[in-house]
């Protein structure tokens, strides 16, 4: 973020335009109606322009993750084609960028029984990939100032009487 020159609050297409730049080729960021069944948000692109896709019908503050985990894709230098969500770590220690640890305190431990998986199915995030970009887009997120949705009503205050401000949880 420093070689960026970006501080907090975080705008997020600011963030896209300083990193595409600092990569040398353009990053566009592009809502779309992507299927309800699909990935909440796609990378693609070619040697001079990534796209980030990301679903239209949600929050902006999901949205906002949405982008943030497929740049941390970017960032981290994952492969395109090695995602994967069928795959299952085998050992925490696979996962080389964020500390073993700190993956445990946030997702979970991941089984030690081969096949076994956690709360009795898998997910995207027994990937360590998957696991990286959420992390990173997680801790980005913090960087992040968002308007208050509304549209919510008194769901929106039942959920933050039961869950506390969000910006104390880290």
């Amino acid at each position: 973020m420093a070689a960026l020159d970006l501080r907090p609050p975080l705008d997020i297409e600011l963030f896209a335009e300083r990193f595409g730049a600092h990569r040398g080729k353009a990053l566009d960021l592009v809502p779309a109606d992507l299927p309800v069944d699909a990935a909440f948000g796609i990378t693609g692109g070619d040697e001079y322009c990534d796209v980030i896709m990301y679903q239209q019908q949600t929050t902006r503050t999901h949205q906002v993750h949405i982008i943030l985990h497929e740049m941390a894709h970017l960032i981290c230098g994952h492969p395109r084609l090695a995602v994967n969500h069928t795959f299952k770590a085998p050992s925490r220690d696979e996962f080389h960028e964020v500390s073993g640890d700190m993956i445990d305190l946030i997702f979970g431990p991941v089984p030690k029984k081969p096949g076994a998986v956690r709360s009795g199915t898998s997910t995207v995030y027994d990937d360590p990939i998957e696991w990286e970009a959420e992390t990173m887009a997680t801790l980005l997120m913090r960087w992040v100032e968002l308007p208050r949705e509304t549209s919510w009503g008194a769901t929106n205050e039942r959920l933050e009487s039961a869950l506390g401000d969000p910006g104390v949880w880290a």
